[in-house]
């Protein structure tokens, strides 16, 4: 009976152990047990159609009308524990809450100046709860439609300068419910141009 009671503390204390540990506390200041996963980038064009590359057109022409329209990009997200323990299941603590997000461009062949060969970056609030497990579509603007009114991209109204590929580096902000920051980033690739509008 004795090894019996014996066991079955060391037991109990085990399990407190590694349950205390999987656990996020409330005013736990060490980083973060859950993860931000990217599981897909989209970029939404002027007809509202989503796919994997964006072409932003600096301007639409239509027979009824001419206009500037900011472009979207939509970003399905899901969270996950970085340590997870078997049997024991994840804490309200580890859901993730996004609340900003930086967009900036890059292009391949090193002209990266903003204003002069890429936008300016780009900075906006979200607010999006990601619990552990499950998967959230989120979407936000990519490109602004001051980008579009502003050089480089300005210049490519008239067709007379070249089109301009570029990489968006989105990069994705929050914290989880126990106040540990968390960053993920993800990247979609922009044509931009004075496209023929039907």
């Amino acid at each position: 009976m004795r090894k019996y009671s014996l066991f079955l503390l060391i037991y109990i204390l085990v399990f407190i152990l590694i349950f205390s540990i999987s656990c996020n506390k409330l005013e736990n200041e060490t980083r973060s047990n859950s993860i931000l996963i990217i599981k897909s980038i989209k970029g939404v064009n002027w007809q509202e159609e989503e796919a994997d590359v964006l072409f932003s057109d600096v301007i639409v022409e239509t027979e009824d009308s001419v206009y500037v329209q900011a472009d979207l990009a939509v970003v399905e997200l899901t969270a996950e524990l970085m340590n997870p323990t078997p049997g024991i299941e994840s804490s309200v603590y580890n859901n993730i809450m996004l609340d900003r997000y930086i967009v900036r461009f890059e292009r391949s062949d090193g002209k990266n100046r903003p204003g002069v060969d890429v936008p300016y970056p780009i900075e906006g609030k979200l607010s999006a709860l990601v619990e552990i497990g499950t998967s959230v579509k989120v979407s936000f603007v990519v490109v602004t439609i001051n980008a579009k009114r502003e050089p480089p991209l300005v210049n490519l109204v008239d067709g007379n300068d070249p089109e301009i590929k570029a990489t968006a580096i989105i990069e994705l902000y929050g914290h989880d419910l126990a106040k540990n920051k968390v960053k993920a980033t993800g990247y979609l690739q922009v044509f931009f141009n004075n496209y023929a509008n039907e």
